[in-house]
């Protein structure tokens, strides 16, 4: 799918889980804007896709609005990352909207997304500019929780959002079984409310 550098505006999805733009997607998405609400009762949701599954192709994506779950697995280009089989790129993404995950205990949430498993993950050149907040573990500036395999990358991303949660709390990922390299965390961006000058 070529969104052609059009614009989806004034989306609003509401459900139990699986919600976006798309609800599961295996598949080439790239040049596309979105914008709107999406709220969840569980989890796995996201503006662009709800679940993004092995073999896609995420490119020249912007988020826009706000994702709210009431389960694990919220973010803005997608809920999670996972499932089925081949490896899944995302690369040039923008996510500028506001993500909360209601849940307690793990709860994943990122900018990006808000969780990988199973399957090799590449997010490169992506950023984040939209707080992200998990009343649980794991919240991340790009990556909530970033699971195996541990060839699994992120590189050259920056986070410029304010990430809050409990266990497992950063700028780029909240928890990484991975490689991060080349990214960064914006030196005025909150996490857990301080301006940490390290990242």
């Amino acid at each position: 799918f070529d969104g052609k550098s059009h614009a989806i505006t004034g989306m609003r999805v509401e459900g139990t889980s699986y919600l976006g733009l798309f609800g599961a997607i295996k598949a080439t998405v790239r040049n596309l804007t979105v914008e709107g609400v999406v709220t969840g009762k569980q989890g796995v949701d996201g503006i662009l896709a709800g679940q993004i599954q092995g073999g896609s192709t995420i490119s020249g994506v912007t988020t826009k609005g706000s994702v709210t779950g009431g389960g694990s697995d919220v973010g803005g280009i997608a809920g999670d990352i996972k499932l089925g089989t081949g490896s899944v790129t995302v690369s040039n993404c923008v996510n500028y909207a506001t993500i909360t995950c209601n849940a307690t205990g793990v709860a994943l949430a990122g900018g990006i997304t808000g969780g990988t498993d199973n399957i090799k993950v590449t997010i490169s050149n992506c950023v984040n500019y939209g707080n992200v907040t998990s009343k649980g573990e794991y919240a991340g500036g790009i990556v909530g929780l970033f699971r195996k395999p541990n060839d699994s990358l992120i590189e050259d991303c920056k986070n410029f959002g304010n990430i809050t949660g409990k266990t497992g709390t950063g700028g780029i990922v909240g928890g990484n079984r991975g490689i991060v390299k080349t990214s960064y965390c914006y030196k005025d961006a909150l996490i857990n409310n301080k301006a940490d000058y390290i990242r």
